[in-house]
């Protein structure tokens, strides 16, 4: 399968790693998934206190992300509980189907295009938390948080801006 991307590389600010777990309601023993992982800090956060994921997934097109990553997992012994994954996210190949919460930083085109997948693979109880960008055709399960922060592109901060978070409920999704 061609690697198409999905979103450009834009780093999650620190300020929402909270809000996206919170909001995505992430509960000990669940697994998290990121899709389009970055530089996987917000992997690494979901299985710390008070989160507790007991197992994480990042999924990551650039191989230079997830082969840090991947070291770090090493260093601090947690491949039992992280998994790093270099690929696409579209690819038939990858099985996200035991997430209980997905995390998607994508464009519009991002979103519409992993749509089906999320549709056709996730479990009716699984909850999906986008970032700035809603989901066509879905409706938010919840009102969008509100974290002010800078978005850093290519090492360069832009001032502090709103940035919307919308959680969707796949048992509702389906309801619609």
């Amino acid at each position: 399968m061609k690697k198409l991307q999905l979103a450009l590389y834009v780093k999650t600010p620190v300020q929402a790693y909270e809000t996206i777990l919170d909001l995505g309601e992430l509960k000990p023993g669940e697994v998290f998934y990121d899709l389009g992982a970055g530089n996987f800090d917000l992997v690494f956060r979901a299985v710390k206190p008070p989160y507790n994921a007991a197992r994480s997934v990042g999924i990551e097109l650039r191989r230079d992300l997830t082969t840090i990553a991947k070291e770090i997992v090493r260093r601090d012994d947690l491949e039992n509980r992280i998994k790093v994954i270099n690929g696409n996210v579209l690819s038939p190949k990858i099985d996200i189907s035991d997430a209980d919460l997905v995390y998607i930083y994508l464009s519009e085109e991002g979103n519409s295009r992993i749509r089906r997948k999320l549709e056709k693979q996730l479990k009716d109880e699984a909850r999906v938390v986008s970032y700035d960008f809603f989901m066509p055709n879905w409706s938010p399960y919840s009102d969008c948080k509100v974290v002010r922060a800078p978005i850093i592109f290519k090492g360069i901060a832009t001032p502090s801006v709103p940035h919307y978070f919308y959680l969707y409920r796949m048992n509702e999704v389906r309801r619609r």
